[in-house]
């Protein structure tokens, strides 16, 4: 967009916004702000000029499972099928809107483990479309390390609910493709953080967990809080990996602190204080 058609849908985002929940979402103003920077990716409509490929809607064919597919979203509405009728129906469609639209009619028959399926579903036809098309490749990997959103009030689950309460997996299944696709060289710790960033967590939740944490992680037992609930799994992976043990009343503690910690912690920082930058949050 043209930088006064852009600042204009701020600004109708801005109203929308304050208009529903007030100022207190003053953090998503700041994120508008930063709308393409050095920071975060703002994506959601295939006609929008190079990141319109982030969509799942934007015209690119990929080749899977031995047949060819008119867009990413034909083949991941299809796969919400698992007879040949419904599949062939959907991957026929004309145009993505109308897979979509075959895809959410629950007159189909659903496959009863969708929900357990359809993020690697939707991860693999998505590193599928960028191996396949060395121009998407290139675009993908020319955001670096920006944070990837897909900014839409349509969608709590695959975007961020516009307001920063949404989960982003496809923001961050685009995220994964990209750390695929550029063969990074990750360390232990860089991996460990890497898994916390790509937990299925509301993006408003996210700042306030890793904060905690990454205060905690600097003495060599770790009260956790309970808001990391949501994601204490990874949590849980990510201290283990780390050395520390698990005690009484979500203690963790560990004997000796090494140089892989201390790396730890400062990506961890670095996360917590990106977040904070783009998003605008503070403590609570």
């Amino acid at each position: 967009l043209h930088y006064p058609l852009r600042r204009q849908r701020q600004m109708c985002i801005r109203d929308s916004i304050n208009a529903e929940y007030g100022e207190g979402w003053q953090f998503y103003h700041l994120l508008m702000e930063k709308n393409q920077t050095e920071l975060v990716v703002l994506f959601y409509s295939h006609n929008e000029k190079e990141i319109g490929c982030f969509s799942n809607f934007s015209p690119h064919t990929v080749f899977l499972d031995g047949k060819k597919w008119p867009t990413s979203e034909h083949y991941f509405q299809a796969k919400k099928f698992l007879d040949k009728k419904n599949e062939e129906e959907v991957r026929n469609a004309g145009g993505p809107g109308k897979a979509a639209s075959m895809g959410r009619d629950r007159k189909r028959p659903l496959r009863k483990d969708w929900e357990a399926v359809k993020e690697d579903v939707m991860l693999k036809v998505c590193m599928a479309k960028f191996q396949q098309h060395d121009e998407l490749k290139k675009i993908l990997l020319s955001t670096g390390n920006k944070w990837l959103v897909e900014h839409t009030a349509k969608d709590s689950y695959w975007g961020d609910a516009l307001n920063g309460s949404g989960t982003n997996r496809l923001g961050v299944t685009l995220m994964k493709v990209r750390d695929e696709l550029s063969n990074l060289k990750l360390n232990q710790a860089e991996k460990a953080v890497r898994q916390l960033i790509y937990t299925k967590c509301p993006m408003s939740q996210l700042y306030y967990i890793l904060n905690n944490l990454s205060e905690q992680l600097a003495f060599s037992k770790i009260t956790l809080s309970p808001k990391s609930k949501i994601i204490y799994p990874a949590i849980s992976d990510f201290l283990k990996s780390l050395g520390f043990t698990e005690g009484t009343g979500n203690t963790w503690v560990i004997k000796e602190r090494d140089e892989n910690i201390e790396t730890a912690l400062a990506h961890l920082k670095d996360t917590v204080d990106r977040l904070k930058s783009v998003y605008g949050y503070s403590k609570k």
